[in-house]
């Protein structure tokens, strides 16, 4: 999960359903980044002031078009298979200013020489991993120097243009982000794949008429998840996330049919907000829900629990998560626990006598970090290293 973006962003939004315009924008509430939806071709897409386009269910050679006018944004292409859905993602090609060493340490210019050659020689303080080409900034942004020559470890000659480069000064390097593969490209790499090809034969042709439709016959949990899916790739691409490169495969948001006599049982109770958006979405699906009701006897919560058909937990400490997890194996019901802290979260299922339950982990002790912050929520070195013992035992 992200934060909002430090400054607006702006994307543009080609093709989808209505439906899910509105979920993706529920998905982005709070994260400072506006949609424009436009139904329309590549000759509209503007690249003036766009940080990011997300075309939906277009053609492929639609898609590749338009990729081609929006040249300076992250792009985003999703079209729906009948079992799979292809995801192309390509972040926003800009320069980028860093420190030259991998290690991340400074690097200054400790003595310069006269001109050599048409150039200046600079003796740097350490080792500068610098490469011929490069462009040099200094601590104000500016470009001062190109590297000519890379002359030793230690020295460089370069050619100094609009600044001066003088001992003291703190160098960083202007290069060019990782060049990632096309849309384009991608479709010629993966037309050998038996599943792929049958993805790119349905989106392949010009006449492709399914924009329109994308997310217009998926029911409202299926919605949110492929909302969910590209709201997340968005945001990962405008933070700069590492995101699987160029086109993917990946399940169609599916959710199985249930009949709508399923009750659902949410714990603890419907206090918390996280509580209520669960349950809208449940109930959007026609589903039954149920919150568990506080501060009641043994008996009253077990016939709670008895009369439901499955239990979603909503946070709250770790004994009222144990408890909850035993009354579900005591009843065999599934439970999915959820938990968010800030602008992270979390969620896994236990299926009585199939999965691993709070119950196995054991009663964490003051020097033992709970199972979920282990799995989840990791802050600290010392979680660190008792998530890589628990991890090394089982394989040796």
């Amino acid at each position: 999960m992200f934060g909002p973006q430090p400054f607006p962003t702006k994307a543009l939004v080609v093709g989808g359903d209505q439906g899910l315009h509105g979920k993706m924008l529920e998905c982005l509430e709070g994260c400072n980044v506006t949609l424009e939806i436009k139904e329309g071709d590549h000759k509209e897409i503007s690249k003036a002031d766009l940080d990011a386009v997300i075309i939906l269910g277009s053609s492929i050679p639609s898609a590749v078009q338009m990729q081609k006018h929006s040249t300076g944004s992250a792009f985003l292409y999703c079209a729906q298979g009948d079992e799979v859905a292809g995801l192309y993602c390509c972040p926003r090609m800009t320069k980028v200013v860093k420190c030259p060493r991998p290690d991340k340490k400074m690097v200054t210019v400790a003595q310069v020489s006269g001109g050599l050659g048409g150039g200046v020689l600079v003796t740097t303080n350490r080792p500068h991993c610098l490469s011929q080409k490069d462009a040099l900034l200094v601590e104000n942004g500016l470009v001062v120097a190109t590297v000519q020559e890379v002359v030793a470890s230690s020295q460089i000659v370069v050619d100094v243009r609009g600044g001066s480069l003088e001992v003291g000064q703190r160098i960083e390097v202007e290069r060019e982000a990782k060049e990632w593969p096309t849309l384009e490209q991608e479709v010629e790499r993966l037309a050998q794949d038996e599943e792929m090809r049958r993805f790119l034969a349905k989106y392949s042709r010009e006449n492709c008429q399914t924009k329109g439709w994308l997310g217009a016959n998926m029911g409202p949990a299926d919605l949110v998840s492929l909302a969910g899916l590209l709201a997340n790739s968005l945001l990962s691409l405008l933070h700069h996330q590492p995101l699987p490169s160029g086109l993917r495969l990946v399940p169609s948001p599916t959710s199985p049919s249930l009949p709508s006599s399923t009750s659902l049982l949410i714990s603890p109770s419907s206090d918390s907000l996280l509580s209520s958006t669960v349950s809208s979405i449940l109930k959007e699906m026609g589903l039954s829900v149920k919150f568990a009701v506080p501060d009641v006897g043994q008996e009253e919560r077990s016939a709670q629990f008895s009369n439901a058909g499955a239990v979603i937990s909503v946070g709250g400490s770790f004994d009222l998560r144990r408890a909850v997890e035993a009354l579900c194996v005591e009843h065999s019901l599934p439970l999915l626990d959820l938990a968010v802290e800030g602008a992270a979260g979390q969620a896994e299922l236990f299926v009585p006598h199939k999965t691993v339950s709070y119950s196995h982990v054991g009663e964490p002790q003051d020097s033992t970090p709970p199972h979920c912050v282990l799995k989840s929520f990791p802050h600290l070195p010392e979680h660190c290293a008792v998530w890589a013992k628990e991890s090394f035992k089982p394989r040796f």
